[in-house]
């Protein structure tokens, strides 16, 4: 399931063959004011359309295929199912819409994205099964690993230097802090005849593993405590013995993870529930740089949604529940807007003129979001002269008063 791309029913046409182009759909939705499906227009629908219509003046919800002519399927139906219903009414996608409402849309399933699917699911299988049949002629060895993150990088640096050999990684034992649980541990690598590797800092547990290695004849390896020695040998200091302190000290990169994730999650004004878990929701019309400042601050930690202002589309209702000083208004001088815009059809390959770029429609739009703005007391913030980094400084900035 892919997300649908929507436009409203009083679109004209010739809008509606841009955002076809701009998003690379294959079909477009069509939503009434309280964004429930009112109807369907495919690149077929819209190429006959833009041939016996004054695109630049007719609304979509002429030429569209109008409900309950559309067949639909929910996220409950399985991917077979799906592909039948489109080849026996031979259509080029389903709307996929919710259980209990057949005219609230949630996603979309199209001919082309199913053959994707099929594809990669075929190549898949096929490169598994000449993995399989070639693994069967490669030697084995079997690998534990003892408080394994800090040894991964070690272990596929060296399994590269022997593309012969297969390298069973998969047994992985972290946080070992009990002697009988190691013990076990060894005992097992013992009947497969495996190499252990060690990253245990705890001198106790790591004695113990060395002596029943040297007993056993066990292949073990410690990565840790030689290393410990020499450094304390040179410096006298003992090491703290504390397992799992490396990633503690890199928690910010696992927060930078998560909100750079936040922020593709919630880009665009998807899942407006989100907008609750966000540390900062920014608000515009469209290219007013949303999207890009909001994966500068993820780079930064910080969970940031996004949401564009179009004036024939209500705002999500939770909108109202967000903390206002959370909300950053953007805008930007109108003639410049109208530059950055027209730039972005021009990449597209298209120069023709429309409201998307028509400079008093621009100024509507601005006027438009400056009231949302008033209405939720967010802080604005005009983009024209300034780059990310300069913006986003001014948001920190915000930030840090508000803590």
């Amino acid at each position: 399931m892919t997300s649908p791309v929507l436009v409203t029913h009083d679109s004209y046409i010739q809008d509606a063959i841009i955002t076809l182009f701009m998003y690379d759909a294959d079909v477009l939705y069509v939503i009434d004011e309280d964004k429930l499906l009112l109807g369907i227009m495919s690149r077929k629908d819209l190429l006959r359309a833009s041939l016996n219509s004054n695109i630049d003046s007719t609304p979509v919800a002429v030429c569209m295929t109008r409900m309950p002519h559309i067949i639909t399927c929910n996220k409950e139906m399985n991917i077979l199912e799906a592909a039948a219903l489109l080849q026996d009414h031979s259509i080029d996608s389903l709307p996929v819409v919710e259980e209990k409402n057949d005219r609230k849309i949630v996603g979309s399933v199209t001919k082309s994205a199913l053959l994707d699917y099929i594809i990669q699911h075929a190549r898949s299988a096929e490169m598994k099964k000449k993995r399989d049949k070639y693994e069967k002629k490669k030697s084995s060895f079997i690998v534990f690993r003892i408080l394994w993150g800090t040894s991964q990088k070690l272990l596929s640096a060296v399994s590269a230097q022997y593309p012969d050999i297969i390298f069973n990684n998969s047994y992985r034992f972290p946080f070992i802090n009990q002697e009988e649980e190691l013990l076990d541990i060894l005992c097992d690598a013992m009947k497969d005849d495996a190499l252990v590797i060690s990253t245990l800092v705890n001198s106790q547990l790591s004695a113990v593993a060395r002596e029943f290695s040297q007993k056993q004849g066990l292949s073990y390896l410690d990565l840790m405590h030689p290393f410990f020695e020499i450094i304390q040998e040179k410096t006298g200091t003992r090491p703290i013995e504390v397992p799992g302190t490396l990633h503690r000290l890199d928690s910010d990169y696992f927060k930078k993870i998560s909100a750079i994730e936040f922020a593709v999650k919630y880009d665009d004004g998807k899942a407006p529930q989100g907008f609750l878990d966000a540390d900062l929701v920014l608000l515009g019309v469209s290219r007013t740089s949303k999207t890009p400042l909001s994966i500068f601050l993820a780079n930064k930690g910080y969970k940031v949604a996004n949401l564009p202002l179009i004036p024939e589309v209500p705002l999500p209702q939770v909108l109202e529940k967000v903390d206002s000083r959370r909300l950053i208004g953007l805008v930007c001088e109108p003639e410049k807007l109208m530059k950055i815009r027209s730039h972005r059809l021009g990449s597209l390959g298209l120069v023709q003129e429309t409201n998307y770029t028509d400079l008093e429609k621009i100024y509507q739009e601005l006027d438009y979001s400056k009231i949302i703005f008033k209405k939720l007391g967010a802080q604005v913030i005009n983009m024209t002269d300034k780059s990310i980094e300069e913006t986003a400084f001014l948001i920190e900035e915000q930030l840090k008063r508000m803590n």
